[in-house]
């Protein structure tokens, strides 16, 4: 698919990379808001989350392939994706350290994104959170 096709010439293109588990955070879909009210063409990268109560505007893109196999989610990644909401933000935030010491945030996403990264060139990438940084090199 060639993704210049259907973007308008001339325009700065803006590739955000969410790493999210839950849903599309209201910051980036704020941000994404803004930059296409300023004239950015923006792509949004995530990983499979629920849309409810933070979409973006219909002019900003979201790129949100499943997660396939190779990249799919162990039993204990399933298990917390499913209990993390009902967690108080302390417990969560030390869970996730924990988590992250035994399996690093770059192996876990890093070839997801590189895998679906929509066709370029990009103008700017904006990685939200560290768990992206790797993939926007």
């Amino acid at each position: 698919m060639n993704d210049a096709d259907d973007r308008a010439p001339g325009r700065r293109r803006v590739l955000m990379l969410s790493a999210h588990a839950m849903q599309l955070d209201r910051r980036i879909s704020s941000e994404a808001a803004a930059l296409a009210e300023a004239g950015y063409d923006v792509t949004i990268l995530s990983l499979p989350v629920e849309l409810d109560g933070h979409t973006p505007p219909p002019e900003v893109r979201i790129v949100m392939p499943p997660v396939t196999a190779g990249g799919a989610a162990g039993p204990l990644e399933r298990y917390a994706r499913r209990t993390v909401g009902l967690m108080p933000w302390p417990l969560y935030r030390a869970a996730r350290r924990v988590y992250r010491k035994f399996r690093p945030v770059d192996d876990l996403h890093l070839g997801f994104f590189l895998s679906n990264v929509p066709g370029g060139p990009w103008h700017f990438i904006h990685c939200h959170d560290l768990d992206t940084l790797p993939a926007a090199r």
